[in-house]
């Protein structure tokens, strides 16, 4: 898949070596995973609708919750999955103006996924973070759905706290479709051990009855995984 980054100038710069992520190894419950393939398979179905109705033809996703719980290696999936590029703009950019940013999305051309991660980190409460930054809270949301933004794209945007945004940022038309991210449930944690340690089958049931599977998130059980004591700290 094509990954492409935007840079201080204003221009995208692709990424080199980034391998086709398959869906399988996005570990999420399963109805979560399809029910959000199934809204994409569905706006590509509508998209003569969306023209014979004058409706600009774009959609918007709010992927929301703890961090390391999966939000970009879903959307990279997603990006291999339907064969598509994937743009991340860095709204943290200090340099980004409201130029820069407007012809960051009016370049990227048509049938591509765009990607706006951690946005809380910036955006909080209609306003820009750091009163030196360049960029206007009003820039963002007009290059999103202004009257000249561009069409035929899907844009992610993720945070780890869906609080901090301003309604504005994130009211339907903007955001069609939110998912939030949490802790592990059983059916998550006992894929992910399987799969490092499959001769576990037999005493899964066990390991998944310890509480603290289920105070994990993804990252923290996927690192454990790959340590020698992670069993034991399962086990305790």
């Amino acid at each position: 898949v094509t990954v492409s980054v935007s840079s201080s100038a204003g221009y995208w710069e692709r990424l080199n070596a980034i391998g086709r992520r398959p869906m399988d190894s996005v570990v999420l419950p399963s109805d979560q995973k399809e029910r959000v393939i199934a809204d994409i398979r569905q706006f590509f179905q509508d998209e003569d609708w969306y023209y014979d109705n004058a409706v600009p033809f774009r959609r918007g996703y709010l992927f929301h919750g703890l961090p390391g719980t999966g939000k970009s290696s879903f959307i990279l999936a997603l990006a291999s999955l339907f064969d598509m590029p994937l743009y991340i703009l860095n709204l943290a950019d200090p340099d980004l103006d409201d130029s820069k940013l407007q012809e960051l999305f009016n370049s990227v051309g048509n049938n591509v996924i765009m990607l706006l991660k951690n946005i809380d980190t910036i955006i909080k409460k209609r306003s820009i973070n750091e009163k030196k930054r360049k960029l206007s809270f009003s820039a963002v949301l007009n290059a999103i759905d202004g009257v000249t933004a561009s069409q035929d794209r899907i844009l992610f945007m993720t945070t780890n706290h869906i609080d901090a945004l301003d309604p504005a940022l994130i009211r339907p038309g903007r955001v069609d479709y939110r998912m939030e991210f949490s802790t592990l449930t059983p059916e998550q944690a006992g894929t992910m051990i399987t799969r490092f340690y499959p001769e576990l089958i037999e005493t899964l049931p066990t390991l998944l009855a310890h509480p603290k599977i289920t105070q994990m998130v993804a990252a923290e059980l996927q690192k454990l995984l790959k340590t020698g004591a992670s069993l034991l700290y399962l086990k305790e």
